[in-house]
């Protein structure tokens, strides 16, 4: 656990700093840290954050939290439907 704490400092002064600007793979490798831990609700923090920020999520880090909350959450694994129907899902919205 301490080392995705280490990360996330990092990944934070990344962005206080304003030299190095983190992009989707390094939110996408936070965002798996905390959610390997078991600490999605840092993780949808996070996704929160890039959402209102300029590097927006793609599917891998859409992914990435809704297989952590189906194992976490309902001790279920999402397959391949689960994610063909949520991929055609944000196709179609756009």
């Amino acid at each position: 656990m301490e080392r995705v704490v280490e990360a996330a400092g990092i990944f934070n002064k990344m962005i206080v700093g304003g030299n190095c600007q983190p992009n989707v793979v390094t939110y996408g490798t936070i965002i798996r840290g905390f959610c390997m831990k078991g600490n999605n609700s840092a993780a949808i923090q996070l996704l929160r954050k890039m959402e209102e920020g300029p590097c927006k999520p793609n599917l891998v880090v859409y992914n990435t939290i809704i297989y952590s909350l189906c194992k976490d959450t309902l001790g279920l694994v999402a397959n391949t439907i689960t994610y063909n129907t949520l991929a055609d899902g944000f196709l179609q919205s756009g």
